[in-house]
């Protein structure tokens, strides 16, 4: 129970921080509106899953015999969201001020996020390490630790993005003209590739 309680606190604090996966929640929603973006929090939310599958599965064991294989991961991850970050600064200072909606240069809806999962260090650090600090036990308990895991990784992750596209939907009363768009487009991108880089440096 304790090592659950561990993986929750966990789990929670990884959700509810700045990182690629909200940010880009946070940006489909002032670029799309809300409903845009729960198909993109439904796909991080499977994208989160399929990733605990794999690290119960032996990725984890991999890694920790392995230990280049985590730093693969991160590299061609982290390098990958930092390509993003500047990708999406760009577009918004070449953006004129009287341009329509942006782009979708963050990856948007349920299969691309489930995807852009699989490009993020911190949900790849994440699972391995709530994975690895689960303690041995025998095949009942270990279901019922990996049952209450796959719960806790779809309950505290869905309401940590419904709370940042929340976030997002006020910030859009604020950004109504193109101009105010790009800045925040700017923003987003340099807060993406910062998150990227420090992903990378803590590796």
């Amino acid at each position: 129970m304790e090592a659950l309680i561990a993986g929750a606190s966990l789990i929670a604090v990884a959700a509810i921080t700045p990182g690629p996966n909200n940010l880009a929640v946070l940006r489909i929603t002032v670029a799309h509106g809300m409903p845009a973006a729960f198909p993109a929090m439904a796909g991080i939310v499977l994208g989160g899953l399929a990733m605990l599958g794999m690290t119960q599965l032996g990725l984890a064991a991999l890694v920790e015999e392995h230990s280049w294989v985590r730093s693969a991961i991160a590299v061609c991850g982290g390098t990958y969201l930092a390509w993003l970050g500047l990708t999406l600064v760009w577009r918004g200072l070449q953006r004129a001020p009287d341009a329509g909606r942006p782009e979708k240069v963050v990856p948007d809806g349920a299969l691309a996020m489930f995807v852009f999962q699989f490009t993020n260090p911190k949900s790849w650090t994440l699972a391995l390490t709530v994975s690895a600090a689960m303690p041995a036990a025998d095949d009942a308990g270990r279901f019922a630790t990996t049952a209450m895991l796959f719960a806790l990784f779809v309950a505290i992750p869905s309401a940590c993005l419904i709370a940042w596209a929340a976030f997002g939907r006020l910030a859009a009363r604020m950004l109504k003209d193109a101009a105010a768009r790009a800045r925040f487009d700017c923003a987003m991108g340099v807060a993406l590739a910062a998150s990227a880089i420090a992903l990378l440096v803590k590796r």
